[in-house]
């Protein structure tokens, strides 16, 4: 689809709700998509545990990892549907947004759900020292492409290195 810009409606700790021009909602939680409200098939609920790569620090992973989570949507009123995933880094990688430059570390989460057949891969480029989520693309649905996302400005101060 089209470009926009999201603007962050609400701050609920962990959880930013993001709203686009057309009303669209989107919730992330530290760099994931966790909830979509608008679309054509929506994301409802995830259940991601305290395990979540992405939400603990990709910048941390020492190899490849394996994670599990469950996802309600609203494609065929589906719930609790397993998805399998596999975290890789590949490489150190500096991204340009707005003409700032961050050196990041991309990885990508390669993905199973087994309930429909669906494969797919998610891509982050993580700071490498705090491990916030700069940018992504991500799969929310099973009908439509990615999401890709740019954070033009964090909505909190960036975490201290660990």
């Amino acid at each position: 689809g089209p470009r926009g810009i999201l603007a962050l409606a609400r701050y609920d700790s962990n959880d930013l709700h993001w709203i686009s021009r057309d009303s669209a909602l989107f919730v992330t939680r530290r760099g994931r998509v966790i909830r979509t409200g608008g679309l054509v098939e929506n994301l409802l609920g995830t259940d991601v545990g305290d395990n979540d790569p992405v939400q603990t620090g990709l910048h941390r992973l020492t190899g490849p990892a394996s994670f599990t989570r469950w996802i309600d949507t609203d494609f065929e009123n589906r719930y609790q549907m397993k998805v399998m995933s596999k975290f890789e880094l590949v490489r150190r990688e500096q991204i340009t947004i707005l003409d700032r430059t961050y050196d990041t570390i991309y990885g990508r989460e390669l993905n199973y759900v087994p309930d429909i057949g669906w494969k797919f891969t998610n891509h982050y480029w993580v700071d490498e020292k705090s491990g916030f989520v700069w940018k992504s693309r991500q799969y929310i649905a099973h009908s439509f492409g990615p999401l890709e996302l740019e954070v033009l400005k964090p909505a909190a101060p960036l975490p201290t290195a660990t």
